[in-house]
C-alpha cells in the first residue's frame, strides 16, 4: 500500500482467487478512512474497469492477474496492488487423442491379429451365397489419462471414425455398436497379412482366443460388456461418429481410474451367413485426418 494519504487507505478482497473464466467475481471495497471515489484496475494495465465501489468482474481471458485499487478523498489518494491476486482457469478445453491401440480379431482364425495394419474391421463376412466365412471385431484404445489433466470434468465425447473401403458389392447400412472392453489386450505387429483374415499373431497380440498371444487367453471373442454403449448407422465411405451420455462416462472413468482403461470393441451384425463387414482406417492408416480421433471438451479442474 502506498503511503501517500494517512486519511483513504486503499484495502479489497474478492469472492475468489482462482475461478472458471465464465464466473462473476466480486470484488468488495475494505478501504478506511475518507474515500470519495474508486478506480478498479483489474489486469493492472493503467486502465481503469470500474469505478464503482464494489463491483464485479468476469476475468474472461484465462490468465493470471494483478489487480489494483486506487481510492481517493479529501485527504488525498492511496493504492493497494495485489501482484498475481487472480488465476482465471478456462471453463471448456477441446482436446483430440489420437488411438494408442488398435486392432482386428478374427473367429475363423483365432490365433490371428491385425495389429499395425492400417485398417480394422467390424461385422460378418460372407459369401454371396450366404456361405459363412467368419466374424469380424475391431479393438481401440486412446490414452485418456496422457492426455487429460487429473480431475477434470468431460463435458463432451466422440469417437469419430473413418469408412474407407467400397468393396465392388456393398453390405449395405450396418448398425455398428460400441462396447466396453473389460480385461486389458495387446496390440502386437501381426500387419501386413490384411484385413480379410489378418496376419499370424506376433508375440502380445490380441487375438479371437488371447488377450495377449500366446501367454494370457480370455473369453473366445474377447472379453467385453454386450450392452452397447452407442451405436451408429455405417453405410459407405466417409466419416461416422459415436457420441452420447455412455461415451462421456466412459471416458470419465478412464480418466479416473487409468488401469481401468481397456478401450472399446466395435461389433457390426453377426448373423451366420448375411454379409455386415465394416473397414474402417487404423491408427496405422496412411492419411492422419483419417486416423482414429476421441475428440473431448473438458473443464480443468480449479
Amino acid at each position: 500500500t502506498s503511503p501517500l494519504s494517512a486519511s483513504a487507505n486503499a484495502s479489497f478482497t474478492a469472492s475468489a482467487t482462482r475461478e472458471y473464466n465464465t464466473t462473476s467475481i466480486q470484488f468488495t471495497d475494505q478501504s478506511t478512512g475518507t474515500v470519495s471515489s474508486w478506480a478498479w484496475d483489474f489486469e493492472n494495465d493503467g486502465i481503469v474497469d470500474s469505478t464503482a465501489q464494489n463491483p464485479t468482474h468476469v476475468f474472461s481471458t484465462p490468465a493470471t492477474y494483478s489487480v489494483r485499487l486506487t481510492v481517493s478523498g479529501p485527504g488525498g489518494t492511496d493504492f493497494e496492488l495485489k501482484s498475481n491476486f487472480f488465476v482465471s482457469v478456462p471453463s471448456s478445453v477441446s482436446a483430440t487423442l489420437e488411438a494408442n491401440r488398435d486392432t482386428s480379431i478374427y473367429s475363423e482364425n483365432p490365433d490371428r491379429g491385425a495389429g499395425d495394419y492400417e485398417q480394422i474391421v467390424c461385422g460378418n463376412a460372407a459369401t454371396m451365397t450366404a456361405t459363412q466365412v467368419g466374424i469380424r471385431r475391431a479393438l481401440l484404445s486412446f490414452d485418456v489419462a496422457g492426455g487429460v489433466p487429473a480431475g477434470a470434468t468431460i463435458l463432451s465425447a466422440q469417437l469419430q471414425l473413418k469408412s474407407n473401403f467400397a468393396p465392388t458389392n456393398p453390405t449395405g447400412t450396418q448398425n455398428v455398436a460400441l462396447h466396453l472392453v473389460t480385461a486389458a489386450w495387446g496390440e502386437g505387429t501381426a500387419g501386413l497379412g490384411g484385413i480379410g483374415a489378418g496376419a499370424p499373431a506376433t508375440t502380445g497380440s490380441a487375438t479371437w482366443s488371447h488377450a495377449f498371444f500366446n501367454t494370457t487367453a480370455w473369453t473366445a471373442g474377447g472379453s467385453f460388456n454386450p450392452s452397447p454403449r452407442a451405436t451408429t448407422a455405417v453405410t459407405g465411405v466417409g466419416f461416422y461418429t459415436w457420441s452420447g451420455s455412455n461415451v462421456v462416462a466412459d471416458v470419465q472413468s478412464w480418466l479416473g481410474t487409468p488401469s481401468g482403461n481397456h478401450g472399446w470393441m466395435l461389433r457390426s451384425g453377426e448373423t451366420s451367413g448375411i454379409r455386415t463387414a465394416k473397414v474402417f482406417d487404423s491408427r496405422s492408416g496412411p492419411t492422419p485426418a483419417d486416423r482414429p480421433k476421441l475428440i473431448l471438451t473438458y473443464r480443468p479442474a480449479l
